[in-house]
């Protein structure tokens, strides 16, 4: 761990012409404390820490972090970060001095800028602790780390389901193999945060349209009446299903919105709890269309 004081004493409230001894110099120096207040053992400054560190999605070996870039502080100007993970909490320095170490690290961007790293090699369901912290260019550490708890995905294939949508037509979940992406958006009209977060999936899937990228929704306790009515009113274009309670027990969701994203082969390659913005759904799309392989043709 980088030490976070420097002891200096070219800087003290006044020069010490001689000395004789390192204890008459550490005397001079507690005497000179005691009549002017000061101390020549001044902390430099310590950069400023990130902002708004989280993981984007988890995938079966990892996840997509994503954070705020720090503000520069005079004299504690953002030179790298360090960047750890772990299998038990990160609480204290030492837990952190213990952590796995990641290598490669993006450099510090403009400060208020968004910044990614797709973390690999973690062991599928498994929980992590990931840490990060800013180096100043003085060689400091920011005073507050950050870290994000996170456990990583299944390599779950997806099962043979017949589901039935809003116009009573049935849906075998084959449908949806052979694709380069498919989002399964498990969501409620009766959930505050799955309506909220509709408008940008409307945005999503209209941005990925004309590619291989397919949104299904798979609504739970709801009636018929009631979701057809909010999906026609809404406009969502794409393709809603009552999910059935094998596919919620093979995914084991959670809660509401839990968002699966699918390979060609049906196997799992990310998921998200909770509401997503454009932004998030976007980032995650275009990480996961980068890792997964295209389909055979």
């Amino acid at each position: 761990m980088i030490n976070q004081y420097n002891t200096r004493f070219d800087r003290g409230c006044g020069p010490v012409r001689s000395v004789i001894n390192l204890s008459q110099v550490l005397a001079i120096i507690l005497l000179l404390e005691m009549i002017t207040g000061c101390s020549p053992n001044d902390s430099k400054p310590i950069p400023a820490g990130i902002k708004d560190f989280r993981a984007t999605i988890v995938t079966p070996d990892g996840a997509l972090l994503e954070w705020t870039a720090p503000d520069e502080v005079d004299g504690a100007e953002p030179g790298y970060y360090k960047m750890c993970y772990s299998t038990t909490p990160l609480k204290t320095g030492e837990d952190w001095i213990k952590a796995e170490p990641i290598d490669d690290p993006p450099i510090p961007l403009a400060p208020g800028t968004r910044q990614k790293y797709g973390l690999t090699g973690l062991e599928p369901g498994t929980n992590y602790w990931v840490g990060i912290y800013v180096v100043g260019r003085n060689h400091l550490h920011s005073e507050y780390y950050r870290s994000a708890a996170i456990t990583t995905g299944d390599t779950t294939t997806l099962g043979d389901y017949t589901l039935i949508d809003i116009d009573d037509s049935s849906h075998s979940s084959g449908e949806w193999l052979g694709h380069r992406l498919v989002l399964l958006n498990f969501w409620g009209v009766w959930c505050h945060y799955c309506v909220e977060e509709i408008p940008d999936l409307i945005q999503l899937h209209d941005t990925y349209a004309d590619s291989d990228v397919v949104l299904i929704g798979l609504d739970w306790g709801d009636d018929n009446p009631n979701l057809k009515y909010f999906v026609t009113t809404n406009d969502m274009a794409w393709l809603n299903v009552f999910a059935v309670r094998e596919i919620l027990m093979q995914y084991q969701i959670p809660g509401y919105p839990t968002t699966i994203f699918l390979g060609p082969d049906g196997r799992e390659v990310g998921r998200r709890v909770g509401k997503g913005s454009f932004d998030t759904y976007q980032s995650a799309v275009e990480y996961l269309l980068e890792k997964v392989e295209p389909p055979a043709q």
